[in-house]
């Protein structure tokens, strides 16, 4: 096939492989593919590799088609965001520009590419998250039925999709040039993301490059840290989310000192790091504060030119988190804080990154949308009832906008 594409192609389903027990083999992780539709064709993924659905999506992208499962990317870009299809695209390139093929993806035959997920193991329970990736919290849910209308009902998960034969289909294509993601859940304490790494090792392919999301609360993580060492390329995606209390408010039961020698640790394994942090009402009053314990951490290992970079997302999960919940007066102050800082690191921090905080901070400054107080307040009282926490101990700033509301919120009754 030509080398010469549309413009508009992405070439995630000739090159990439994503998998999740709920969602299933899907194009990529941010598709709108119909979810949880597993057939036995689907759980035998070299056979899903090559079918009519996959040949059918091929066709439509080769002939510049923008579909309609692909509208998060497109929609990114059309903001001035970097997407994933970009992302992929680069990827293709990296992988010298395999000739396509409808049928096996390209002339290799096999996905070169890969994010895996294989449970929803956790250790944690963060609020803005949902039984799907934890099931921590979907054991919290079954105990406290009220929580399902905040983080989601509980999923059915498919047969295990990680097979000794799915497993050998998705490392047969792995090269140096590969990139392997690993998410979970919690990928450091998942036996499935010990065993392909172990196969992985066993096949001599350490020349391919290991990305694993993390939330750094792993401590006994040694076992773990000794297989990434045999790796050329380890990067850690490092889910934080704020600093010190808030951070303990959101992703229960993190404890904020032990998490800052996890990500030391992860520090002096990868070749790059960076966090990931979610903008939400929750953590809104935290970012100031995180921006000046970041910078110090950074130029603390500045001298060996190792950083820890940022990237800020505005969050996209339950509405009732949503920073559009604070009044529109509070939000606008506390962002205009934030953009006051002066300290040159900082800045540098806010501007470089795929999604700069600066430019986040921007958008809300734009938005003038008045959200919902009253969810955010009921949902963060029946957290807490659960939990057994108050907001105002945690996130006093929050309290203050929602507090009135809060304490009028009877309490739900927890099963015994």
């Amino acid at each position: 096939m030509s080398t010469k594409h549309h413009k508009n192609i992405c070439y995630a389903p000739f090159i990439h492989k994503y998998i999740h027990p709920n969602d299933g083999p899907q194009i990529c992780c941010t598709s709108s593919e119909p979810l949880g539709n597993h057939t036995a064709e689907s759980l035998d993924l070299e056979n899903y590799w090559k079918s009519e659905y996959y040949q059918d999506i091929r066709k439509r992208m080769v002939a510049g088609e923008k579909l309609d499962i692909c509208n998060e990317c497109w929609s990114l870009e059309d903001d001035g965001y970097e997407s994933d299809r970009l992302m992929f695209n680069e990827k293709y390139d990296k992988h010298n520009r395999p000739d396509l093929d409808i049928v096996k993806g390209t002339e290799i035959g096999k996905p070169l590419d890969l994010d895996i997920r294989p449970t929803n193991l956790c250790n944690l329970k963060c609020r803005m998250c949902t039984p799907k990736y934890s099931n921590q919290l979907a054991k919290e849910q079954k105990k406290n039925p009220y929580l399902s209308k905040w983080s989601g009902h509980t999923v059915e998960f498919s047969p295990n999709i990680m097979t000794e034969k799915n497993i050998e289909h998705l490392i047969s294509g792995i090269t140096s040039n590969s990139d392997i993601k690993f998410l979970g859940g919690e990928p450091t304490i998942m036996p499935e993301v010990s065993q392909i790494l172990d196969r992985l090792i066993e096949i001599n392919m350490t020349e391919c490059h290991i990305s694993i999301t993390t939330n750094c609360t792993n401590f006994n993580n040694q076992a773990m840290f000794d297989k990434l060492a045999k790796f050329k390329g380890v990067s850690a995606q490092l889910s934080i989310d704020g600093m010190a209390k808030t951070l303990e408010y959101i992703r229960s039961p993190i404890h904020w000192e032990k998490a800052q020698e996890v990500i030391t640790q992860w520090v002096n394994i990868t070749s790059g790091r960076q966090i990931h942090f979610t903008l939400q009402a929750l953590n809104l009053y935290n970012v100031y504060d995180f921006l000046f314990w970041l910078a110090e951490y950074n130029k603390a290992i500045d001298d060996s030119m190792i950083t820890l970079p940022a990237e800020f997302y505005i969050l996209e999960g339950p509405s009732w988190a949503s920073i559009k919940n604070l009044p529109v007066y509070a939000r606008h102050k506390e962002v205009e804080r934030i953009l006051s800082i002066t300290d040159p690191y900082i800045i540098r921090l806010m501007n470089e990154s795929q999604r700069p905080l600066k430019q986040c901070l921007n958008t809300l400054l734009e938005d003038l949308d008045t959200g919902n107080r009253f969810r955010l307040a009921r949902a963060s009282k029946e957290f807490d009832t659960a939990r057994k926490q108050h907001i105002k101990d945690y996130v006093p700033e929050v309290y203050t906008h929602i507090g009135h509301i809060y304490e009028q919120i009877p309490t739900p009754k927890t099963r015994s």
